[in-house]
């Protein structure tokens, strides 16, 4: 059981230091998209994009958006990766989301600020950092 469990530091130790490395601009990054989008509700950043992705809310009546390396993620969007695509978020500057390809994953915002997320169908890998 032990063997199962060595290669957790290793990968778990870069990762939160990324995830340090990175805060900063991740706070930057989600406070332009608040002013874009005029509603506060940004809860992470785009990390990382191979492919395409789309992002659809309910405040834009459905119509998905494409989105790109460093864009904000706000709370209630729906994300959806198609063939081919992998996607990374942060959320919340701890919580690292890996989406898959042909996977939907919503990002929304509970009770005392919690986030929620609702995986509807594919593949993620998450990340807590602390």
């Amino acid at each position: 059981m032990g063997m199962s469990r060595q290669w957790l530091p290793s990968v778990l130790i870069p990762l939160l230091l990324l995830t340090q490395l990175v805060q900063p601009s991740v706070s930057l990054a989600t406070e332009n998209r608040q002013d874009m989008a005029g509603t506060g509700t940004s809860v992470g950043i785009i990390t990382a994009l191979h492919g395409e992705a789309t992002v659809a809310s309910g405040q834009s009546a459905g119509q998905p958006r494409r989105v790109h390396f460093g864009d904000g993620i706000e709370a209630g969007e729906r994300i959806v990766t198609p063939s081919g695509s992998t996607m990374d978020m942060l959320l919340r500057a701890q919580i690292l989301v890996t989406v898959f390809e042909n996977s939907e994953v919503t990002v929304t915002q509970g009770l005392q600020e919690r986030l929620l997320l609702q995986f509807h169908k594919g593949q993620f890998h998450l990340a807590v950092g602390g």
